[in-house]
């Protein structure tokens, strides 16, 4: 009876453990899906920033290409594509919506950067 016990400790120690080893699998493929889940979220919604900002530049084109367009011409055409924000001035660029619009003393637009690169 002795042997018979010792095999059956055996065999349940082994499922024990294997039991264990499934349950931490479990545990860390759960894991790997939020996580997965969390990046997709976040890429999305990188995503939809770069394709705002986008959409704001190139509707501002025809207005900012146009001869002798002047400061606020293009301030007032950027604010009308970005409705539920204000315009407002840091570090040298007015920033409306996701652009961020660089102007020279003359009031000539310079440059345009996306708010999440501006150097």
């Amino acid at each position: 009876m002795g042997d018979e016990t010792r095999r059956t400790n055996r065999g349940l120690g082994w499922i024990l453990a294997l039991l264990a080893l499934l349950v931490v699998s479990n545990a860390l493929w759960a894991y790997a899906l939020v996580d997965a889940a969390v990046s997709f979220t976040y890429l999305r919604e990188s995503f939809s920033s770069c394709d705002a900002a986008l959409t704001q530049a190139l509707a501002l084109l025809p207005v900012a290409a146009e001869e002798g367009a002047s400061r606020s011409t293009i301030v007032s055409s950027a604010a009308r594509l970005a409705p539920d924000e204000d315009p407002f001035e840091k570090e040298g660029f007015i920033w409306v919506g996701g652009l961020g619009l660089e102007f020279d003393d003359r009031g000539q637009l310079v440059r345009a950067v996306r708010a999440w690169s501006a150097e």
